[in-house]
C-alpha cells in the first residue's frame, strides 16, 4: 500500500500534535460489570473485551539515513525486518545504545534539530567541540502491523510511550502526529477503518523539537517502547472520568465524580462508591455528555502508604463498565511542615527510571511490579518517577501496596546548562516562545494521572530545566486544578519562587541542618517544607554517610526527607552475561559509567548500597539508653510499634519484645542482658513485621569490646625470611609474600572518589614508590625502614617483626616527612596463590567503610575469595570489612591467620592486586592473579563525590599524623586433609 509522508512536523516548532485526541484519564473499560470486577490492575488492559492489545511482532524498517525513505513509499515493496513492540530499537541491533547525562546529542540551536542533514560538529562545555562520527543522522524507524475491525464501533488507538515522536498512518492515509515520549497519545481511527484487515503504519523519528525538553540522564533510546492499545468503543461511550474530594472541618469527606461521554451521549450514567462501610450509588442523566456526581458526609479511612485503604469506584453506562480503586487523603502545610492526614511524614525514597538491561525503556508490568516490591522489601516508602510519567500501572500498584509517589512531568532541558551561551540553565524556561510547549506537557501530565492520584503526594514540574516564566506557567496551571503540592528543584536557579515544597539536590548534611534551623541563605528553603529530590548518589561503592542525612531528617520537622539517586543501574546486557555502559557502543559522545549509579544491579540483585538503604530506612531505630535499657524510636507515621516483633540474641540467650511505641515517638524498654563482662559482647536484633513476618531490619548494639592479645616472644620462626628487605613466609609447599606496594597508602579509586569528574583524587596516589633505607635482623626480631612517596607526599615507615610460635608479630609505624591533605589508607598487602580460596573471618559481615558501616554486624563469617568483592559493573575498590578481629585463608592443606592485637583492623581480600584493579574498566577485566590480603589500620570513607559531597573530614585521616598498625601472622597445617 502506498503512503505519502506527512510534512516534517517533527521539526516544526509550532506543531506539538496533529489530530491527537485530548488527553484523558487512564482507565480500562469492560462490556460487563462481571468482567470489570473480575480482572486485576496488571491484567485488565490485556483482559478487556473493549481493548485489543497490539503488542507483538511488527514489521520494521530502519533508516539510518532518513533520506533513504522516499516521500512516497510503498509498504508492499519495502524490505521489512521483524521487531517486538514494545521495544527500543537500539537494544535490538538498530543503531547503537548511547548514554548521555546532561548533553544533547546534537548542536544546541533551539528549536532547530538535525532533519535530513548529518549531525555536525558542536559545542559542549564538557567536551568543548564534539564531532559526530561520519554518517550520524536523525535516523528513523517505520513500523507496520495489521488488525481486524468492525464498522459499527469507534476505534481509538492509544500509544502509551513512543520516543521521540510518532506519525500514524492507516490504510494509506495520514492520521496524525504526536510528541512527548512518555505520555499517552491517542488517535481516532474510525473514519479510516475498513471491515476486517487494516494496515497500521507508524514512523518514529530519533529526535524532534520536543527532544530539547527530554534531555534526561539515561540511555537515549527510540521506538514504540510501551504498550499499544486499540480501544474498541461504542459510538457513545465513557470518555473521561475524574475523582475529586474535599475534607470538611468535621473530618468527613465529599467526593465528586465527573464523567464525560463521547459524542455528547445522553445515556444514563451509574456511579457507585463502596467499601469499608460505605455504600453509595447514583444514577444520573448527563447534560451535553457530562455529569458531576457528589457523595457527601463520607466517614472514610484515609489512605497512606503504611495502611493503603482503598475504595471501589464503578462508573457505567450500558455496555461499558469502568472499575477502579480510589483513596482519600488530606494534605496540609502549616509552619513549613507537611502533614498527611494530620500526621507528619518522612520521605524514605528512591528515584526510579524505567530501565531494562535487555529492553532499554521497555519494562513489562511484571518488571514494574518487581521494582515496587523491592521498594517495599527494602523499606522505601516513596518513589520519584524520574524524570517523566511512569506507566500508569506503576501508580495503580503504588496505591494498592502502599508507596508515596512524586509524579514528575516529562520535562528536562539539562543541555541548556552544558551547551548554551554562558551555560544558561534558564535558557528555555525563560523563553516565552516555549511556554505552550511547557504548559502542554503539564496539562497532559495531570490529565492522564488525575484518576490515579491516590498515591501522589507531590506533582513535579520536571527536572533540571532551570526556572522562568514557563515553569511558573506550569505551576499556575496545575494549582488551578489540584490541591496536591508542587515541587520543582529548578526553582533554585531563579530564586524568586520555590513553589509549594522547597527542593534541592545533593546538599551536604551541614547545608540541610541550616535549613532545619531555618537559617539557610536561600530564604525560600526556610518558609516551606523542604526535601531532597536527589541525594546519596549510589554510584559504585557507596553511598557513604547515609546515616548522617537520616539523623537530620528525623531531627527537624520541616525537612521531609529525600529520594536516593537512584534505584537501578542503567546498562546493556550482552549474550555472554557482560554489561556495557557509555562509550562501549561506538558513541561519539558519552558520559561513561555515570549511568551505573543504582542501589540494585540491572538484574535487580542488591548491591551493598541497597543494604545500606534498607537499614537507614528501618521503621524502628534502636539504641542503648543505659546498661540495661534500650531506646526505640518508631519512625513511622501511622503504624504502632506493636505491629512488629524484635527477636534479640546475646551470648546465646534469645528473647523477644513487642515494642509498644506510638508513631513518631520514642520509648525506653528495660531488658535483661545477663552478665556482660569485658569481652566482645553484642546485642543482636532482628525486627519482623508481624502481619507478613517480613524481616525489616537487622541491628547490632555493641555492649563491650576487648581486643587485647599478649603474644609471647620467641625466636623468629625459620619459615619467616626477608627477601630484598620484604618479608616472605614459606610453609608446607606454600608461600606468602608481600604485594607491590607492600605499605599500601592508596585504594583503587571508587566512582565517589571522582568528585563529579573534575578532580580525580585517587590516581594521584597510584605511583606509590617504596625504598628500603635500613634493615636490622636479629634472633627474635627484625626491623625494616622504608621511605614511601606518593602524590607528592613523603613518609617514613618502620616495620618490626617479632618472633612467635608459628608466627610473627608485625608492628608498622608510618611517620610524615613532607605531606599535605589526607591519607586514603594505611595498610600492609600480602599475596598468596589462587589455591587459597576459603576465607573465615570475624568482623563485619558486609562490605563496610567508616561512613557506611551501620548496615553490617560483627559476626563469624565464611566466604570464598571472589565473594569478598562487590560485583560493580565498573570494577573499583570494594569489599572492605571493618572491625575485623581475625581472618584465615586456607587452601585445604595450609591455613594462614591474621589476627588483631590491640584494636580491630580493616580487612580486604581480593582475587587481584589493588594496582591491577586500577586498570580495570569492566567485569570481564577481573582476571584472577592470586589471593591478595590487605590488613589496614584505616581506610578513608566513601562519601558521594560522584555527584554530591565528598568524604567528610571526620571520615578522613590527616596525612600529617603518625599511625601504628599491629597484627599477628601465623600458620598451621590442616592435618585432617
Amino acid at each position: 500500500m502506498k503512503y505519502k509522508k506527512a510534512q516534517a512536523y517533527y521539526a516544526d516548532f509550532n506543531t506539538i500534535e496533529v489530530n491527537r485526541l485530548p488527553i484523558r484519564s487512564y482507565f480500562i473499560p469492560f462490556t460487563t460489570k462481571k468482567g470489570a470486577l473480575g480482572s486485576d490492575i496488571k491484567n485488565k488492559r490485556y483482559d478487556s473485551d473493549k481493548v485489543v492489545c497490539l503488542n507483538g511482532i511488527w514489521d520494521f524498517a530502519y533508516y539510518d539515513n532518513p533520506n533513504d525513505l522516499l516521500d512516497t513509499f510503498d509498504t508492499d515493496t519495502m524490505k521489512w525486518d521483524k521487531l517486538d513492540v514494545p521495544s527500543c530499537w537500539q537494544f535490538n541491533g538498530y543503531g547503537n545504545p548511547m548514554y548521555l547525562n546532561a548533553r544533547y546529542p546534537f548542536r544546541f540551536n533551539p528549536p532547530k534539530i538535525p532533519t535530513t542533514e548529518p549531525v555536525t560538529k558542536y559545542f559542549s562545555y564538557e567536551t568543548w567541540f564534539t564531532h559526530a562520527k561520519e554518517g550520524e543522522y536523525n535516523h528513523l524507524g517505520v513500523y507496520r502491523t495489521f488488525f481486524n475491525a468492525r464498522e459499527d464501533k469507534r476505534y481509538i488507538i492509544s500509544f502509551l510511550g513512543v520516543c521521540s515522536c510518532i506519525e500514524v498512518y492507516l490504510n494509506g492515509e495520514f492520521i496524525g502526529y504526536s510528541e512527548e515520549s512518555h505520555m499517552t497519545s491517542e488517535f481516532d481511527l474510525t473514519n479510516h477503518i475498513k471491515p476486517e484487515a487494516n494496515e497500521l503504519v507508524c514512523i518514529v523519528h530519533r529526535w524532534c523539537n520536543g527532544s530539547y525538553l527530554e534531555c534526561q540522564d539515561m540511555f537515549r533510546n527510540n521506538g514504540i517502547f510501551r504498550d499499544v492499545l486499540l480501544k474498541v468503543e461504542d459510538k457513545v461511550d465513557i470518555w473521561d472520568i475524574d475523582f475529586k474530594y474535599k475534607k470538611a472541618k468535621d473530618g468527613k469527606y465529599t467526593a465528586t465524580i465527573l464523567v464525560e461521554l463521547s459524542g455528547n451521549g445522553k445515556e444514563e450514567i451509574e456511579v457507585s462508591l463502596t467499601g469499608h462501610g460505605i455504600e453509595k450509588n447514583i444514577i444520573g442523566t448527563p447534560v451535553d455528555g457530562k455529569i458531576s456526581v457528589e457523595f457527601k458526609d463520607l466517614d472514610v479511612i484515609e489512605w497512606n502508604a503504611e495502611k493503603p485503604t482503598l475504595y471501589d469506584l464503578m462508573v457505567s453506562i450500558p455496555n461499558s463498565y469502568v472499575y477502579t480503586k480510589v483513596g482519600f487523603k488530606n494534605i496540609k502545610i502549616d509552619d513549613a511542615i507537611y502533614y498527611l492526614n494530620n500526621k507528619k511524614i518522612k520521605i524514605r525514597g528512591v528515584n526510579h527510571h524505567d530501565t531494562s538491561p535487555v529492553n532499554g525503556y521497555t519494562m513489562t508490568l511484571d518488571e514494574i511490579e518487581q521494582d515496587l516490591k523491592l521498594c517495599k522489601e527494602y523499606n522505601v516508602n516513596t518513589i520519584r518517577t524520574s524524570h517523566y510519567q511512569p506507566d500508569p500501572y506503576l501508580l495503580e500498584l503504588a496505591s494498592e501496596i502502599g508507596l508515596y509517589i512524586v509524579d514528575e512531568c516529562d520535562l528536562e532541558a539539562h543541555g541548556c546548562r552544558t551547551q548554551s551561551f554562558l551555560f544558561n540553565f534558564n535558557y528555555l524556561s525563560k523563553k516565552r516562545s516555549w511556554m505552550s510547549h511547557y504548559v502542554n506537557r503539564m496539562e497532559r501530565h495531570y490529565g492522564r494521572d488525575k484518576l490515579l492520584k491516590t498515591p501522589i503526594i507531590m506533582w513535579s514540574l520536571g527536572n533540571e530545566s532551570g526556572d522562568g516564566c514557563n515553569t511558573m506557567a506550569m505551576y499556575e496551571w496545575i494549582k488551578k486544578r489540584s490541591d496536591i503540592p508542587v515541587q520543582y528543584e529548578g526553582a533554585v536557579y531563579n530564586r524568586t519562587k520555590a513553589y509549594d515544597i522547597a527542593s534541592q539536590m545533593y546538599p551536604s548534611v551541614a547545608d540541610i541542618t541550616l535549613v532545619g534551623e531555618r537559617k539557610s541563605k536561600t530564604k525560600q528553603f526556610n518558609d516551606r517544607p523542604y526535601w531532597l529530590c536527589e541525594y546519596a548518589h549510589a554510584m559504585g561503592t557507596g553511598p557513604g554517610n547515609l546515616e548522617g542525612y537520616m539523623d537530620v531528617f528525623y531531627k527537624y520537622d520541616n525537612i521531609m526527607g529525600g529520594c536516593i539517586w537512584e534505584m537501578v543501574d542503567h546498562a546493556v546486557l550482552h549474550e555472554d552475561g557482560s554489561y556495557t555502559y557509555g562509550g562501549d557502543h561506538g558513541e561519539w559522545i558519552h558520559d561513561s559509567n555515570f549511568c551505573c549509579d543504582g542501589l540494585f544491579y540491572p538484574n535487580r540483585m542488591p548491591s551493598t548500597g541497597a543494604y545500606i538503604m534498607k537499614h537507614a530506612y528501618r521503621p524502628l531505630r534502636l539504641e542503648l539508653a543505659s546498661e540495661r535499657e534500650i531506646r526505640i524510636f518508631n519512625t513511622l507515621s501511622f503504624t504502632s510499634g506493636k505491629e512488629f516483633r524484635i527477636d534479640f540474641e546475646i551470648n546465646g540467650k534469645e528473647f523477644s519484645l513487642i515494642p509498644d511505641v506510638k508513631p513518631l515517638r520514642k520509648k525506653i524498654f528495660e531488658i535483661d542482658l545477663g552478665e556482660i563482662g569485658d569481652k566482645d559482647c553484642f546485642l543482636n536484633a532482628k525486627i519482623y513485621e508481624i502481619k507478613t513476618n517480613r524481616l525489616v531490619d537487622e541491628a547490632q548494639l555493641i555492649l563491650s569490646e576487648e581486643i587485647r592479645l599478649k603474644p609471647k616472644k620467641m625466636p623468629l620462626p625459620e619459615e619467616f625470611k626477608l627477601v630484598d628487605g620484604n618479608p616472605v613466609i614459606e610453609f608446607k609447599d606454600s608461600k606468602i609474600n608481600t604485594s607491590i606496594p607492600y605499605s599500601i597508602l592508596f585504594r583503587a579509586g571508587t566512582d565517589n572518589d571522582k568528585e563529579r569528574f573534575y578532580f580525580k583524587t585517587m590516581p594521584k596516589w597510584y605511583d606509590e614508590k617504596e625504598k628500603i633505607t635500613e634493615t636490622f635482623i636479629g634472633k627474635e626480631k627484625c626491623v625494616v625502614k622504608t621511605i614511601v612517596t606518593a602524590n607528592k607526599n613523603t613518609f617514613e615507615v618502620e616495620d618490626t617483626y617479632l618472633g612467635l610460635e608459628n608466627g610473627v608479630f608485625v608492628t608498622s609505624i608510618i611517620k610524615p616527612i613532607s605531606v599535605s591533605g589526607f591519607l586514603p589508607r594505611f595498610g600492609k598487602a600480602f599475596k598468596l596463590d589462587s589455591s587459597f580460596d576459603d576465607v573465615t573471618y570475624y568482623g563485619r559481615d558486609k562490605e563496610s567503610y567508616i561512613d557506611m558501616v551501620d548496615h553490617s554486624k560483627i559476626a563469624l563469617c565464611h566466604s570464598k575469595v571472589l565473594d569478598m568483592v562487590e560485583n560493580n559493573i565498573k570494577p573499583q575498590e570494594s569489599g572492605n570489612r571493618m572491625d575485623t578481629r581475625y581472618a584465615e585463608l586456607s587452601n585445604g592443606k595450609v591455613t594462614y591467620r591474621f589476627e588483631a592485637v590491640s584494636e580491630a583492623f580493616n580487612l580486604g581480600i581480593k582475587p587481584y592486586s589493588d594496582l591491577e584493579l586500577t586498570k580495570m574498566l569492566h567485569r570481564k577485566d577481573e582476571v584472577r592473579s592470586g589471593t591478595y590480603i590487605t590488613i589496614s589500620k584505616f581506610q578513608m570513607g566513601i562519601g558521594t563525590g560522584s555527584c554530591g559531597p565528598s568524604t567528610l573530614k571526620e571520615h578522613s585521616y590527616y596525612a600529617d599524623r603518625e599511625y601504628k598498625l599491629q597484627f599477628i601472622i601465623s600458620w598451621s597445617e590442616n592435618k585432617d586433609k
